[in-house]
Protein backbone atom coordinates (compact mmCIF):
# COMPACT_ATOMS: atom_id res chain seq x y z
CA UNK A 1 0.00 0.00 0.00
CA UNK A 2 1.62 3.49 -0.80
CA UNK A 3 1.21 6.25 1.01
CA UNK A 4 -0.04 9.62 0.16
CA UNK A 5 1.42 11.44 3.21
CA UNK A 6 4.34 14.03 3.00
CA UNK A 7 4.97 15.69 6.27
CA UNK A 8 7.36 17.79 4.58
CA UNK A 9 5.03 19.79 2.26
CA UNK A 10 2.22 21.19 4.35
CA UNK A 11 -0.87 21.78 2.02
CA UNK A 12 -0.13 25.25 1.84
CA UNK A 13 2.58 27.58 3.00
CA UNK A 14 3.88 26.78 6.58
CA UNK A 15 2.49 23.33 8.36
CA UNK A 16 -0.51 24.02 10.03
CA UNK A 17 -1.26 21.94 13.62
CA UNK A 18 -3.90 21.38 12.10
CA UNK A 19 -2.20 19.64 8.99
CA UNK A 20 0.54 17.78 11.02
CA UNK A 21 -2.57 16.05 13.06
CA UNK A 22 -4.28 15.33 9.85
CA UNK A 23 -0.99 14.19 8.97
CA UNK A 24 -0.24 12.13 11.89
CA UNK A 25 -3.97 10.30 12.24
CA UNK A 26 -3.51 9.88 8.87
CA UNK A 27 -0.74 7.48 9.49
CA UNK A 28 -2.29 5.86 12.58
CA UNK A 29 -5.07 4.78 10.71
CA UNK A 30 -2.95 3.27 7.53
CA UNK A 31 -0.91 2.19 10.48
CA UNK A 32 -3.77 0.33 11.95
CA UNK A 33 -5.11 -1.05 8.70
CA UNK A 34 -2.00 -2.90 8.23
CA UNK A 35 -1.71 -4.57 11.13
CA UNK A 36 -5.66 -6.17 11.00
CA UNK A 37 -4.54 -7.04 7.85
CA UNK A 38 -1.40 -9.04 8.54
CA UNK A 39 -3.11 -10.38 11.90
CA UNK A 40 -6.31 -11.59 9.52
CA UNK A 41 -4.00 -13.11 7.05
CA UNK A 42 -1.80 -14.82 9.28
CA UNK A 43 -2.96 -18.34 10.89
CA UNK A 44 -1.61 -20.45 13.26
CA UNK A 45 -2.96 -24.04 12.57
CA UNK A 46 -2.32 -27.44 13.85
CA UNK A 47 -1.90 -30.99 12.46
CA UNK A 48 -4.59 -31.87 9.31
CA UNK A 49 -5.48 -28.39 8.61
CA UNK A 50 -6.59 -27.78 4.93
CA UNK A 51 -5.56 -24.75 3.53
CA UNK A 52 -7.39 -22.25 2.00
CA UNK A 53 -5.97 -20.21 -1.08
CA UNK A 54 -4.13 -17.06 0.28
CA UNK A 55 -3.46 -18.45 3.14
CA UNK A 56 -0.61 -17.98 5.15
CA UNK A 57 -0.15 -21.03 7.46
CA UNK A 58 2.24 -21.01 10.51
CA UNK A 59 2.21 -24.73 11.34
CA UNK A 60 2.34 -25.24 15.20
CA UNK A 61 4.95 -28.20 14.91
CA UNK A 62 5.75 -27.26 18.69
CA UNK A 63 5.10 -31.09 20.22
CA UNK A 64 5.48 -32.90 16.96
CA UNK A 65 5.91 -33.52 13.62
CA UNK A 66 2.39 -31.88 11.77
CA UNK A 67 0.81 -31.92 8.29
CA UNK A 68 -0.82 -30.24 6.58
CA UNK A 69 -3.39 -30.00 3.52
CA UNK A 70 -3.09 -27.42 0.23
CA UNK A 71 -6.38 -26.87 -1.22
CA UNK A 72 -8.23 -30.22 -2.48
CA UNK A 73 -9.67 -28.50 -5.62
CA UNK A 74 -7.22 -25.20 -6.96
CA UNK A 75 -7.62 -22.68 -9.57
CA UNK A 76 -4.62 -21.06 -11.87
CA UNK A 77 -2.52 -18.82 -9.81
CA UNK A 78 -3.93 -20.19 -6.07
CA UNK A 79 -0.96 -19.55 -3.18
CA UNK A 80 -0.48 -21.09 -0.01
CA UNK A 81 2.29 -19.68 2.06
CA UNK A 82 3.97 -21.98 5.09
CA UNK A 83 6.00 -21.75 7.53
CA UNK A 84 7.02 -23.26 10.85
CA UNK A 85 6.20 -21.97 14.26
CA UNK A 86 9.63 -23.92 15.69
CA UNK A 87 12.23 -25.22 14.00
CA UNK A 88 11.81 -27.87 11.23
CA UNK A 89 14.95 -29.97 12.73
CA UNK A 90 12.72 -30.20 15.73
CA UNK A 91 9.90 -31.36 14.25
CA UNK A 92 8.95 -31.85 11.01
CA UNK A 93 6.08 -30.24 8.55
CA UNK A 94 4.60 -32.33 5.57
CA UNK A 95 2.61 -30.65 3.11
CA UNK A 96 0.52 -32.90 1.47
CA UNK A 97 -1.13 -31.98 -2.16
CA UNK A 98 -4.68 -32.86 -1.39
CA UNK A 99 -4.69 -35.19 -4.74
CA UNK A 100 -2.97 -32.93 -6.49
CA UNK A 101 1.05 -33.54 -7.07
CA UNK A 102 4.23 -30.84 -5.99
CA UNK A 103 6.77 -30.25 -7.95
CA UNK A 104 7.28 -33.37 -9.77
CA UNK A 105 4.18 -35.76 -11.05
CA UNK A 106 4.01 -38.64 -9.05
CA UNK A 107 5.07 -36.77 -5.35
CA UNK A 108 1.78 -36.25 -3.15
CA UNK A 109 3.55 -34.63 -0.66
CA UNK A 110 6.84 -32.68 0.05
CA UNK A 111 8.64 -32.62 4.04
CA UNK A 112 9.61 -28.79 4.71
CA UNK A 113 13.04 -29.28 5.70
CA UNK A 114 14.92 -25.65 5.93
CA UNK A 115 15.05 -24.26 9.44
CA UNK A 116 13.54 -20.54 9.55
CA UNK A 117 12.21 -21.30 5.66
CA UNK A 118 8.88 -19.51 4.67
CA UNK A 119 7.64 -21.55 1.60
CA UNK A 120 4.96 -20.34 -1.16
CA UNK A 121 3.10 -23.56 -3.06
CA UNK A 122 1.37 -21.92 -5.69
CA UNK A 123 -0.92 -24.08 -8.29
CA UNK A 124 0.19 -23.83 -11.68
CA UNK A 125 -2.78 -25.42 -13.54
CA UNK A 126 -1.28 -26.16 -17.04
CA UNK A 127 0.94 -28.97 -15.60
CA UNK A 128 -2.12 -29.50 -12.62
CA UNK A 129 0.91 -29.46 -9.65
CA UNK A 130 1.60 -27.61 -7.20
CA UNK A 131 4.82 -25.25 -7.44
CA UNK A 132 7.12 -24.69 -4.56
CA UNK A 133 9.28 -21.08 -4.07
CA UNK A 134 11.44 -20.43 -1.21
CA UNK A 135 10.74 -16.72 -0.17
CA UNK A 136 13.19 -16.74 2.49
CA UNK A 137 14.43 -16.88 5.93
CA UNK A 138 12.59 -15.16 9.01
CA UNK A 139 15.24 -14.73 11.91
CA UNK A 140 14.19 -15.86 15.71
Amino acid sequence: MASNIDPTKPTTGTALTADVRANFQHAYDEITDLQAAVEQSLSRQNDGHIASAGEHVIMDNSAGAVTMYLPASPTSGDKVTVHAYVLLSTFSVTVNGNGVDIMIVGDSSMVLDIDNGVFQFYYDSVSNIWKLILLGTVAR
